[in-house]
Parts: structure tokens; sequence; C-alpha cells
């Protein structure tokens, strides 16, 4: 899919519109994040986003399958089970 491809690889859209690198959560901040991504998702590569992840401490990345950009609605069991289990984790 085409959406979301004006996002550079290694950003998050953000509510307002801005973009979060995962540069900008340090170590010590106290964030925890779960990168989802979709196997056929254009604008951010499998491995860009897991590395975007791995550059948080604790960040973890899952590679969805059968899902594009919008993984939720591509693959919702999939998107959901991931979040259970990150949510498991904390």
């Amino acid at each position: 899919d085409d959406v979301g491809d004006d996002v550079e690889p290694g950003e998050v859209n953000g509510p307002e519109g801005g973009a979060l690198r995962a540069a900008d959560c340090r170590a010590g901040d106290g964030i925890r994040i779960v990168e989802l991504g979709g196997t056929k998702m254009a604008c951010g590569p499998a491995d860009v986003m897991a590395d975007m992840a791995r550059s948080v401490q604790d960040g973890q990345h899952v590679t969805l399958p059968d899902a594009g950009h919008i993984c939720n609605i591509a693959n919702p069991r999939a998107f959901d089970a991931a979040l259970m289990n990150f949510f498991a984790s904390l």
C-alpha cells in the first residue's frame, strides 16, 4: 500500500502529524515501544524498522505477515496478538 509513503524510514508519525525519531527516545527515559510493521509495508522495510526499535532501550519490533502500513486492518488477529504480547511484557 502507499499510505504513509511520505514518512522517512526510521520515523513514526505522531498524533499531531509530526515525526518521532527513535533516536529521540534515549535510554533511561522510561519509554517502552513496540514497533509493528507488515511484510508488505513499502514505507519502512522490516530491517529498517527493527533497527529503529533496537535503538530504543528495550524496544521491540514485530513484523506481521500479510499486512502493509495499516497492519491492524490488514491482519487484525496478528496485530492484536502482537499488542497483547507487548502489554504482557510490561
